[in-house]
């Protein structure tokens, strides 16, 4: 890079930063429209790929992005689970409801049956 040009100081990562160094020390030697066009253009072209972020915050800003597109996946997917639970909760209090009410006839209706040994006979009697 250019620490030998500006110094150990100047080289924080971002070419960007360095192509704002190189311009405000005023070194025409490596500014745009010197000698050294082909630096100055290739720096230039780094800096539009880049958005103007530096590589590091361009990549978290990546990953920020794939984070929270996940996150509005999974928001959604335990939206479903979430709505899933709740009818099945609802088939299982109607259900359970309709046993209760099922048991309770049935044992209505066995208070009502006698045994076949005590019922008369309906055969005539000779």
């Amino acid at each position: 890079m250019l620490s030998g040009v500006l110094g150990e100081d100047a080289v924080d990562g971002s070419d960007r930063g360095a192509l704002a160094l190189v311009l405000a020390r005023g070194d025409d030697e490596l500014a745009p429209g010197s000698r050294h066009r082909d630096l100055a253009e290739q720096f230039q072209a780094r800096a539009h790929v880049l958005a103007g972020d530096p590589l590091p915050v361009a990549k978290l800003k990546k990953r920020t992005s794939e984070l929270e597109e996940a996150s509005t996946r999974l928001k959604a997917a335990e939206a479903e689970r979430q709505e899933l639970t709740d009818f099945y909760a609802q088939v299982v209090n109607e259900l359970s409801t309709e046993l209760d009410r099922v048991t309770a006839e049935r044992d209505e209706l066995l208070g009502n049956v006698y045994s076949i040994s005590l019922a008369p006979s309906r055969r005539p009697q000779d």
